[in-house]
């Protein structure tokens, strides 16, 4: 590479560097800067006064693989970001929050990519799940939060490469009947308003996370058992009133908060999970000298 080419690369290499610059530099200069963007993280972000960024009515030429946006409020959305169809990982946040009343579509706005592998958007009060993220048939990770969806759609299934999944403070009332996928390892519903779940959320034999807390769950079904992989169960600020007795056959357990439940006692079966480590059952009805006890027959966790 030329001295001129690999100064051209390193302006371009920038997280701040404004777009049009960039496009002015190729016109000038006659030089492809579409390899220098591929792995640009961070090219708008309208929170900053100081930096004059303006997106061109053109996106095409750059081939974009990576895209970090922050933006005051949904009327800023550039609809240039359908044409980024090379797009594999894209992070989309709005630091107001919106007023509840006001519907945003950003379905029109989201990259027409079938090579998107990990999406994140932050604090847009949505009330409808995107329909454009159905057609991320290869979505690896998908991570909404501060939303106001209320349900996911039927076809959520259809995501079946899903790793990680983190949908957290979505007001997510209701899954679909089918949540199965092929390998999934995480799944984060945290902060939402679920008062039941699909049986077949236990038929994820891959899954390492299952992060169920600050829901209305009053049950968990002895399906539970299937996840022999599960490494991490997180129950806390529910409704549980009884120990979910299918745990005690997920012998891989190393963490299991079940804090802030009317749980009464815990049975002694739970010696049998040797490599749990941590035991959280402070705001239970579980005694004092119980605790005791349980540390007893658990001395390599720490209960609390």
């Amino acid at each position: 590479m030329s001295e001129k080419d690999q100064i051209i690369a390193l302006l371009l290499s920038r997280v701040d560097v404004n777009v049009q610059l960039a496009l002015a530099l190729q016109q000038a200069l006659g030089i492809d800067i579409s390899d220098f963007w591929m792995d640009l993280c961070k090219i708008y972000d309208s929170t900053n006064p100081k930096k004059d960024y303006n997106l061109p009515d053109t996106l095409e030429c750059l081939n974009l693989n990576r895209l970090d946006m922050r933006l005051r409020n949904p009327e800023e959305l550039p609809w240039v970001l359908s044409q980024l169809k090379k797009m594999k990982q894209m992070t989309l946040s709005f630091i107001e929050v919106f007023d509840q009343q006001q519907e945003v579509d950003i379905s029109p706005f989201l990259p027409l990519s079938e090579d998107m592998k990990s999406l994140t958007i932050y604090n847009c009060r949505l009330t409808h799940f995107p329909e454009q993220i159905r057609n991320y048939k290869g979505l690896k990770q998908l991570n909404l939060g501060h939303m106001r969806i209320n349900a996911l759609p039927d076809w959520f299934s259809e995501l079946e490469e899903l790793d990680h999944l983190y949908l957290i403070d979505c007001n997510i009332e209701k899954l679909p009947k089918k949540f199965l996928f092929q390998s999934i390892k995480t799944i984060h519903l945290s902060k939402n308003r679920m008062s039941e779940i699909p049986e077949s959320i236990f038929d994820n034999d891959f899954l390492f996370e299952l992060y169920l807390d600050n829901n209305r769950l009053s049950k968990i079904s002895h399906l539970i058992s299937n996840l022999d992989l599960l490494l991490d169960l997180n129950l806390a600020n529910n409704c549980l009133k009884e120990f979910p007795e299918g745990i005690l056959d997920i012998k891989e357990l190393t963490l299991l908060d079940l804090s802030n439940n009317p749980i009464p006692e815990i049975p002694d079966g739970i010696s049998e999970l040797k490599e749990l480590r941590v035991l959280n059952l402070s705001g239970t009805l579980v005694s004092e000298s119980e605790k005791e006890k349980l540390k007893i027959l658990l001395p390599k966790c720490n209960v609390s």
